[in-house]
C-alpha cells in the first residue's frame, strides 16, 4: 500500500504501533479525525513517506519520530496538541517544501538549523510558545513564499538575511517586531507581497499589498481577491 487516506471519518484512538508495517506508504492522510495520543515511536521506520496529514485531531507528544522518515515532502500537524521543541534534527528533513505546525504548544528556540530546509516553500508556526529571535539562517529558505509566525513569544529584530527571501509573498509576524536596520529593496519577480498582515516590516520594500478579504493565517488561494496596493515606496 503507497497511500492510505482515512479524512474525516470520526476515526477515535491512537495511531497504532503496527502502521510501521507499512513499509511502502508514501502517503498518510488521517486528519481531520479524532485521534488522541503520541505519535507512535514506530513511525520512524516509514522511510518511503512523501506526504503527511494528520492535522485537526488531538494528537500529543513531540516531533522526534517524524525526523526519521527523511523523504517526507509535506508535513501537516496543524491543529493539535503537540509539545516540546523544533529540535535540530528538522534538518534531516531536506526534501520537505511543506511544514505546518500552527496551533499547537510547541515551544523553545527556532533551531539555526532551519536554514538547512532550503527546499521549504511554506512554513507556519504560528500559534504556539516559541520564544527567543528568528534565527539569521531563515535567509538561506530562498523558495519560501509563506512565512507564518504570529502569535508566539519571538522577539526583534528581523534579521537582515530575510531580504534574501526574494519569492516571500505571505509574511505574518505581529506587532510590534523591530527590523534589524535598514535593508535596500529587495528584487522581488512582482516586485510585491500578496500579503503582509498587521505591519509592514522596515525592509525597504518597494511595495506591500493585501487582499480585501485579509485571510488570516492561510496562504493565498485562486478564489483570494486580486491584491490591492496599500502604498508604494520605502517603509
Amino acid at each position: 500500500m503507497e497511500t492510505l487516506s482515512l479524512s474525516s471519518n470520526r476515526l477515535e484512538g491512537t495511531i497504532p504501533e503496527s502502521i510501521s508495517n507499512l513499509i511502502a506508504l508514501k502517503a498518510l492522510k488521517l486528519n481531520a479525525n479524532l485521534l488522541i495520543g503520541n505519535i507512535p515511536e514506530s513511525f520512524s521506520r516509514l522511510r518511503a513517506l512523501r506526504h503527511v496529514n494528520l492535522s485537526q485531531n488531538r494528537i500529543s507528544g513531540g516531533l522526534s519520530h517524524f525526523y526519521g522518515c527523511i523523504q517526507l515532502e509535506t508535513l501537516q500537524l496543524q491543529s493539535n496538541e503537540l509539545s516540546g521543541h523544533l529540535t535540530s534534527h528538522v534538518s534531516q528533513l531536506q526534501h520537505l517544501s511543506v511544514l505546518y505546525l500552527q496551533n499547537n504548544h510547541l515551544s523553545g528556540t527556532l533551531p539555526i538549523e532551519i536554514g538547512q530546509l532550503t527546499h521549504l516553500q511554506r512554513l507556519n508556526l504560528s500559534h504556539n510558545n516559541f520564544k527567543g529571535i528568528l534565527p539569521e539562517e531563515i535567509g538561506r529558505l530562498t523558495r519560501l513564499e509563506s512565512l507564518l509566525l504570529t502569535n508566539n513569544a519571538l522577539i526583534g529584530p528581523i534579521p537582515l538575511s530575510i531580504a534574501h527571501l526574494s519569492l516571500l509573498r505571505d509574511f505574518h509576524v505581529f506587532r510590534p517586531y523591530p527590523s534589524q536596520g535598514f535593508i535596500p529593496s529587495r528584487a522581488h519577480d512582482r516586485h510585491t507581497f500578496q500579503r503582509v498582515y498587521l505591519f509592514g516590516p522596515s525592509q525597504g520594500l518597494d511595495n506591500i499589498h493585501w487582499d480585501h478579504q485579509q485571510l488570516y493565517g492561510q496562504e493565498r488561494s485562486s478564489q483570494d481577491d486580486d491584491v490591492v496596493s496599500v502604498f508604494t515606496g520605502q517603509l
